[in-house]
């Protein structure tokens, strides 16, 4: 099952890079000039951080960052007058992805508020799960009871540096899910 689906994501990637070069390559609209708000050292800067989605690769993630900037700085020069006048910077925060269940039980607890027990709570409820499903859900899922203290810290101080003096820039955090 894992080598299926290993080999499905390598595809993909694989896939995905080519289409990239092919598109850079071939097509004009993927080409746009650098953003002239950047060549003034005194127009201000933004901050822009994509924050990837539950089960994506280090990989992916780079590819979805590169999608958003790409859409944001080929709309740019359409946006109402202020905004081309200012600089824009992509950051990726990557949230690293642990399986499909710790990772869609983190989001589901972070979205709906609960805690690890409330949350078992709520899926004692659901009928559909019936007694097989539960024990193979309880070893990932509470290993999800703790969070990632490392990854919520390093997106804080990232947020945090571009924030602070001498930088002084906007920050905007575009989260994938």
């Amino acid at each position: 099952m894992k080598s299926r689906r290993g080999l499905r994501r390598g595809f993909f990637q694989i896939l995905c890079l080519l289409a990239g070069v092919f598109f850079c390559e071939t097509s004009s609209w993927a080409q746009f000039a650098p953003q002239t708000a950047c060549q003034n050292p005194s127009a201000p800067r933004t901050s822009i951080y994509y924050v990837n989605g539950v089960t994506t690769t280090l990989d992916e993630a780079r590819l979805n960052g590169g999608k958003l900037e790409l859409e944001f700085l080929t709309r740019l020069p359409a946006m109402p007058t202020p905004l081309p006048s200012t600089c824009y910077l992509f950051f990726l925060n990557y949230n690293p992805t642990s399986g499909e269940v710790k990772d869609f039980t983190e989001s589901g607890q972070q979205r709906l508020g609960l805690s690890p027990s409330d949350m078992w709570r709520k899926l004692e409820t659901f009928t559909s799960l019936g007694p097989t499903m539960v024990p193979l859900l309880q070893g990932p899922m509470t290993s999800a009871n703790h969070i990632d203290q490392a990854s919520v810290q390093r997106h804080a101080e990232s947020y945090r540096a571009q924030l602070t003096p001498p930088l002084c820039r906007r920050v905007v955090v575009v989260p994938h899910s």
